[in-house]
């Protein structure tokens, strides 16, 4: 599947990244296994630049998903009607055990959330000294899809007092997606590509 990219330039010196930054999966491990990384742009003081960091701001996704798997686990799991069908369908078996998996991978990033909120760092160096950029993701997602972008995210660029404007690239790529894996204080473990 292919995706537009963007890029994020300062419009007074040749600095630049694009929203490929985001791309891909991120997780954390711990003893028990893999959970979801929530990420957003950043300006790293450490790296000089626009980073992917972590994102303890907003657990409404997992919230979504939580309630969404709940939804359909009462809903299969309420009469005896389904109880005897089930018992005919392994399938049923493997999805409920799946979605009580994601239920609790769902339920750490939010406590993870809750632990650490106020203490992100960069996915890259894990840097402290950060400042959230949420704002491109709004400029991202009120954007038309008739007319290229070509807006402002009211942030000053550190280095040389210019300010960052997203373009949009009109370009679409399809690329093969790293999967990045983190300890749950942020630090980085591992990268490998998956399909």
């Amino acid at each position: 599947m292919s995706m537009p990219v963007y890029s994020i330039e300062c419009n007074k010196c040749d600095y630049g990244v694009t929203n490929m930054l985001l791309w891909g999966h991120s997780v954390y491990a711990d003893e028990q296994g893999e959970f979801p990384c929530n990420k957003t742009y950043g300006w790293c003081n450490e790296c000089q630049a626009i980073r992917a960091i972590e994102d303890f701001s907003d657990v409404s996704y997992q919230i979504e998903q939580i309630q969404m798997r709940t939804d359909w686990l009462s809903e299969h799991n309420s009469s005896i009607w389904h109880r005897i069908f089930s018992a005919m369908g392994p399938w049923k078996a493997r999805r409920t055990q799946a979605y009580l998996d994601e239920i609790d991978k769902q339920m750490k990033t939010i406590a993870l959330a809750h632990k650490r909120i106020g203490s992100e760092v960069c996915l890259a160096c894990s840097s402290k000294v950060i400042q959230d950029l949420k704002l491109i993701d709004g400029v991202l997602q009120t954007r038309s899809n008739k007319s290229p972008m070509n807006a402002s995210i009211n942030f000053i660029h550190p280095n040389c007092g210019g300010e960052f404007i997203v373009h949009d690239k009109e370009m679409r790529f399809s690329i093969r997606h790293k999967k990045k894996t983190y300890r749950p204080d942020g630090d980085f473990l591992k990268e490998e590509y998956y399909e």
